[in-house]
């Protein structure tokens, strides 16, 4: 197994509103890949500990990229012609009193095909850290990887380059005395003693700790990363 770095480079902003785990995207290429088999996600091409994947979250850079239109609002199916989706009237046709648009299941319910909240991140990269088998890595997501996050048939989230190299270390659960992903607390024991060391005393939550990280269930107590802790990626100098 290799302890991996990818690196994504966009060509247009991502509709999301936290960056995916890097096994969640793998997972999701190699479905395509199996033909919809959806077994394959407990067989990876990634190292795994304690029932873990060793694959981070993203990390954004801080070269971004121009954000040339507002795409917080999309439509689903058509509205009334006379509809203006601003705040206000956003407000009164969906009566946000009672429910917010993040909230809302736009794909069925008494709200399918209404406004709802997608809001974009611009960064020019996004870097991953994993470890295992890199080629196998890397075919997937060349194969089946076009882009990142929702609304890429409207061409957000473009991917225009992928480039997976080997790093001397696994950064894939902790890097820079920062927590990389969900670890359930049941696998401390199994981990490095360098890993153990940044968790102690690490805040708790609870997660999934495996593919698709939007399910609800299998709930695990989890060491979590935390967003506004994580650095971001400079870019380096030619």
């Amino acid at each position: 197994m290799q302890t991996l770095q990818i690196v994504i480079t966009l060509a247009s902003p991502v509709l999301l509103d936290t960056l995916s785990f890097f096994d969640g995207i793998l997972a999701w290429c190699a479905v395509r890949d199996a033909h919809g088999d959806l077994s394959v996600i407990e067989r990876l091409p990634l190292k795994s500990t304690g029932g873990v994947y060793h694959a981070s979250w993203g990390l954004e850079s801080r070269e971004k990229l121009p954000i040339v239109a507002d795409p917080r609002y999309i439509t689903k199916r058509g509205l009334d012609a006379d509809m203006d989706p601003s705040k206000d009237d956003l407000a009164r046709y969906l009566d946000l009193d009672q429910v917010k648009p993040t909230h809302l299941l736009a794909g069925a319910g008494q709200y399918k095909g209404f406004l709802f909240a997608l809001h974009p991140i611009a960064p020019r990269q996004v870097t991953f850290w994993a470890a295992g088998d890199g080629d196998e890595v890397r075919r997937l997501l060349q194969k089946h990887l076009a882009y990142l996050g929702a609304k890429g048939t409207l061409g957000f989230g473009r991917i225009e380059n992928i480039d997976v190299t080997s790093t001397p270390e696994d950064c894939s659960l902790v890097h820079d005395g920062q927590v990389m992903r969900p670890i359930p607390t049941s696998a401390l024991a199994l981990l490095d003693p360098k890993v153990q060391a940044v968790l102690k005393g690490w805040p708790l939550g609870v997660s999934r700790v495996m593919p698709p990280y939007w399910a609800r269930t299998g709930l695990v107590e989890c060491f979590m990363p935390r967003k506004k802790s994580l650095p971001v990626i400079e870019k380096k100098a030619a």
